[in-house]
């Protein structure tokens, strides 16, 4: 596992300005994990009582219909979530497709409804494999809904959003959970990514109240595709925040990330089922991602982590869960 602590700058509310030293820990990471360098960033202060903290995942758990069977791996996927434990889930091709007479997100839903009660955000709506699930115990349901995104396939890609409330505090913030196009490089498909993410910021627009947001996904887009990566701009020229500044393919990506923490995020996002764990060069700081978190401005982000079962080659433990990585946020808001 490779754990890098950012740096921090942070103003106090007498407006003195407290430095903290950058420091890098590595945890039992390799000689080219190590030289992996960190980067300043601005965190919320833990002992914020205006605030709350919460995680929060994105988690393509690949249908049930092709690769290795969901039987193989369905307790994988299980221990894989649980063992994050987030408050807010998106899940992506969590599908209607049957197995054994049960729905394969129904599925999911009942092996992770353990200590943790999920419920899912919408739950009587058809939005083919794309799910928002939440902590019932600890968040309530304001408002929410869904939204058919323009496709250019025979697919429906939806994004699912809703206001949610912590309890015990009070506290709302706006989530939303999407599958964009797939399909790779192609300026057709780009163009499909793009206008799904800017119908993505209009629903936000039009259905939020100045609560903070997160929108979770697989956007089917890296900083490598061609001709380039559309949704990414999209969302951040409308003033959402990548939490690992992944834009560029070159080892300049991730030189402005504002997580303070980040776990193994030189791993890719999405591993194809490979044995050995897909991963950015050595010198680079950030994989390169078709997953994404994005969150508002104002939203601070803790601790960033891409979930990997591996060892010291970088070679995958036991099963495979599935051919992406989930990805997991600690955000305060």
């Amino acid at each position: 596992m490779t754990v890098m602590t950012r740096a921090s700058l942070k103003f106090g509310t007498a407006g003195a300005l407290a430095v903290l030293l950058a420091t890098t820990t590595l945890a039992g990471a390799t000689a080219s994990e190590a030289a992996v360098p960190a980067a300043a960033v601005v965190p919320a202060a833990d002992t914020d009582a205006s605030t709350i903290s919460l995680k929060v995942a994105t988690y393509n758990i690949h249908k049930s219909s092709s690769g290795p069977s969901w039987s193989g791996r369905r307790d994988d996927v299980r221990d894989t979530i649980l063992g994050q434990d987030p408050d807010v889930l998106a899940l992506e091709e969590a599908t209607p497709n049957r197995i054994g007479g049960v729905r394969q997100y129904d599925d999911i839903l009942d092996l992770i409804d353990n200590s943790t009660d999920y419920k899912y955000v919408e739950a009587a709506a058809y939005t083919s494999g794309t799910k928002l699930a939440y902590d019932s115990g600890r968040f309530s349901v304001s408002d929410s809904g869904t939204k058919i995104l323009k496709k250019k396939g025979s697919q429906r890609r939806y994004a699912v959003w809703a206001i949610l409330k912590d309890i015990s505090s009070g506290k709302k913030f706006f989530a939303v959970a999407t599958h964009l196009e797939p399909g790779g490089a192609s300026s057709k498909l780009n163009s499909v990514r793009i206008t799904q993410a800017k119908q993505i910021i209009a629903l936000i627009k039009d259905n939020n109240n100045g609560y903070p947001v997160v929108i979770l996904g697989d956007m089917n887009s890296s900083r490598s595709i061609k001709p380039y990566n559309g949704q990414y701009l999209a969302f951040t020229r409308a003033g959402y925040i990548d939490p690992l500044d992944n834009p560029k393919p070159n080892s300049a990506a991730g030189a402005n990330a504002i997580a303070q923490t980040m776990v193994d995020v030189n791993f890719n996002s999405a591993n194809k089922f490979h044995r050995n764990a897909p991963k950015a060069p050595a010198s680079w700081k950030v994989g390169t991602n078709v997953d994404y978190i994005y969150v508002s401005s104002g939203v601070s982000v803790t601790r960033f982590q891409t979930v990997v079962d591996v060892d010291s080659d970088g070679q995958f433990i036991g099963t495979i869960p599935s051919d992406h990585n989930m990805l997991v946020a600690t955000v305060r808001i």
